[in-house]
């Protein structure tokens, strides 16, 4: 059983849910490309659960489950972003040159610029 946290989309097709699966407590991120027709879901490894995900584009995106992870094949894949303390529980992506995550007790990080495309 899966249960959704989060949701992103981009366009009518493309978009993300984040959130964990209850039988092993594992974050995972669900990304469907025909409007919610059919999903792939992906392990976010090392995570209990994903509580906010955001995308700057169909392949670059962060997940967020007190640690923050990264993905740059549209979440088929996730690493974790060496941020200490992990403590974040939301992210926000507003273009490819400004990103933030916050968390617990006021963490703010804001993530650096990405090259261009």
């Amino acid at each position: 059983m899966y249960y959704p946290e989060t949701m992103k989309f981009i366009n009518a097709d493309t978009g993300w849910v984040g959130g964990k699966a209850l039988s092993n407590k594992m974050g995972l991120v669900a990304r469907t490309v025909d409007g919610g027709k059919s999903w792939r879901v992906s392990e976010v490894p090392g995570t209990l659960e994903i509580q906010s995900l955001d995308f700057v584009d169909g392949s670059i995106g962060w997940a967020v489950g007190f640690d923050i992870h990264k993905t740059v094949d549209g979440g088929r894949t996730w690493t974790r972003e060496s941020v200490d303390p992990p403590v974040f529980t939301r992210v926000y992506n507003l273009d490819r040159q400004h990103g933030w995550a916050g968390g617990v007790n006021s963490t703010f990080f804001r993530r650096p610029a990405l090259p261009a495309p």
